[in-house]
């Protein structure tokens, strides 16, 4: 993690990749809802994906915060 933000990031910084990983995970999620055969699988898939968006939506709300200027939420 230190290679990708440096040892001292900032807020915005570490938001940046929590976002970015919460994205990849969507993805991740989404491919695999796809490709299993299994409903109860693709139920699960499609749980944690939508899981992954909130996050995301949480993780922006705060950005948007704190690049406003407003602080975290």
């Amino acid at each position: 993690m230190e290679a990708k933000i440096g040892s001292n990031p900032s807020d915005v910084d570490a938001l940046h990749v929590a976002l970015e990983n919460e994205i990849k995970s969507y993805d991740l999620y989404r491919a695999a809802a796809k490709e299993t055969t299994d409903g109860t699988g693709r139920q699960m898939y499609q749980w944690l994906a939508s899981a992954e968006i909130t996050h995301f939506n949480l993780l922006m709300a705060n950005y948007e915060a704190i690049v406003s200027g407003s602080g975290w939420v």
